[in-house]
């Protein structure tokens, strides 16, 4: 909790000091309360005073949420839509008295059944901080991140989660802005990470008109064979594969010892992790086994990893694999976290614990509905299970249309960044969209509307090896606003357990990569230049 809330206060307080909010408002918050809107119940508007503002408990099961500094006396919308009898949509809006005159939405995570106050740039606290009027959802359905029971015998509950509720909340959010400013957002923006960055990029490919810009961190954009991915590492870990946390430390530095001046520079990252070819294999314990190596099962098992899951009938992949380098981070969403453990319910201990749990969440409960149907009887390598989970779920989750031509036309932009040690969402998924979009709409129209960035050693959307706290707001306002494409965002790395900074390093626009000058602490981003990769 402690290392969350100086995360928190790192990020928050950043965020306060890189935008000076315009416009003035003296409107009547309590009134939005008699407000009629189609299919949609205004429950309370109360304006929240500026000072630290303590949220509301989280859904079940999720950690609680920090408080924020709040810099600005805001008025806090509760309300939900029921855009058909079975659905309830809850949102809030918040809507600050010092208004820079635009909106932005805010992104989910995991399964989805929270709104996000507080802890990333992707909240509401942060939004309004910098002048924003804001508004999440919690997609239909009140649940922590990885749990999906919500869906079982609830179809329309499934269509909010999948995209439904974004729309409605947009739509409604604009509604009561209008209603309280006297006028209408001029631009409107949405960011997300991780199931939030899957939103954003539904909102340019599905709904090009509604939003003007969208940061999309760590997109799941293909989610049937994510799950599937997910679920395949669990399969790789069962029985004599497993390898506790303890021994990551001993493959990271292994990887390294190969690896670390591949890019030219030692400095405990990899640049671009597809270029180490490291082979688990030369872990293999000489005598009695040790934290310092790996079993023959085990090695065989973190090659799998590595490799991603393959149909067994056709050999075609599936998702790609976890990369190498960063396996040691000491972040939220770490391998430690992620890929070794805790088990998840209903697998005896020494088995892997969160990806196993987003994959049994969606193919248990919205693909099967039947909560104990992944671990009774699924079968990764079977076909006709695979078919089914990615015909039940494809149509309505996936954000993989490489076709932006619609959104590119009105002037709309995406800047999407990755973590290259994210062991929850493989990396190799956005640079592979990345590819798609130029493939399908041209290099200058893709050129015009999306921009990537790849974080070397950061994990999902926070924590890691590398730098990984950065300003993706800033760079996306010039771009929609200016017409300045986005070509380098410096990024920080802190000790989560201090809250201490420790180096910095620019993000580069994909394809290019950080470079060191030859002089200059390697530790600071003004010793790097963003070169082509080699």
């Amino acid at each position: 909790m402690k290392r969350l809330q100086n995360l928190s206060k790192i990020v928050l307080t950043a965020a306060a000091l890189a935008s000076a909010p315009a416009a003035q408002a003296t409107p009547n918050c309590e009134a939005l309360t008699s407000l009629s809107l189609p299919n949609t119940t205004i429950d309370s508007a109360v304006t929240v005073p500026a000072d630290v503002f303590f949220p509301p408990a989280g859904p079940p099961g999720a950690p609680p949420q920090p408080p924020a500094q709040i810099g600005t006396d805001f008025c806090r919308v509760k309300g939900s839509i029921s855009p058909v009898p079975a659905s309830l949509i809850r949102f809030e809006v918040w809507l600050p008295d010092t208004w820079n005159g635009k909106f932005m939405g805010i992104g989910n995570s995991g399964a989805n059944g929270e709104i996000s106050f507080t802890l990333t740039d992707a909240s509401l606290a942060n939004a309004i901080n910098r002048g924003y009027a804001a508004a999440g959802t919690d997609t239909g359905h009140v649940s922590n991140p990885v749990d999906g029971s919500w869906a079982v015998r609830e179809p329309e509950k499934v269509i909010d989660n999948a995209g439904r509720s974004i729309v409605e909340v947009t739509d409604k959010a604009k509604q009561i802005i209008a209603a309280y400013y006297g006028s209408g957002p001029a631009l409107s923006y949405f960011y997300g990470c991780s199931m939030g960055g899957r939103q954003g990029l539904m909102q340019a490919q599905r709904y090009p008109e509604v939003y003007d810009g969208i940061i999309s961190g760590a997109p799941v954009i293909d989610l049937p064979n994510l799950t599937a991915a997910g679920a395949f590492q669990a399969q790789a870990l069962l029985g004599d594969g497993f390898f506790p946390a303890e021994k990551l430390p001993a493959i990271a530095a292994a990887v390294l010892a190969e690896c670390d001046a591949n890019d030219g520079l030692v400095d405990g990252l990899l640049t671009d992790p597809r270029e180490c070819d490291w082979d688990p294999a030369t872990l293999i314990c000489e005598g009695p086994e040790t934290n310092a190596c790996l079993t023959a099962p085990q090695a065989a098992a973190l090659e799998q990893l590595y490799k991603g899951p393959r149909r067994s009938d056709t050999n075609q992949k599936i998702y790609a694999g976890l990369e190498r380098g960063g396996e040691d981070g000491f972040g939220p969403l770490s391998w430690a976290t992620a890929v070794t453990g805790p088990p998840a319910p209903g697998l005896p201990a020494g088995t892997p614990g969160i990806s196993v749990l987003l994959a049994s969440a969606y193919i248990n409960n919205v693909a099967f509905q039947d909560p104990d149907a992944f671990l009774r009887t699924f079968d990764f390598n079977f076909a006709s299970d695979l078919d089914f989970v990615i015909g039940e779920l494809a149509d309505l989750f996936n954000a993989n249309d490489p076709d932006l031509a619609a959104f590119e036309a009105r002037g709309g932009k995406v800047l999407m960044y990755h973590g290259w040690s994210d062991p929850i969402v493989p990396p190799r998924g956005s640079v592979d969209y990345h590819t798609q979009v130029r493939q399908q709409i041209g290099p200058h129209a893709s050129k015009n509307v999306l921009s990537l960035f790849m974080a070397p050693g950061m994990e999902h959307c926070v924590g890691g090896t590398g730098p990984f706290l950065f300003d993706a707001i800033t760079p996306l306002e010039q771009w929609v606003e200016q017409g300045i494409a986005p070509t380098r965002i410096d990024a920080l790395h802190v000790d989560l357990g201090t809250g201490t900074p420790t180096r910095t390093r620019p993000l580069c626009r994909y394809p290019k990569v950080a470079r060191y000058v030859g002089s200059g602490s390697i530790d600071s981003a003004a010793s790097f230049t963003c070169e082509d990769s080699d």
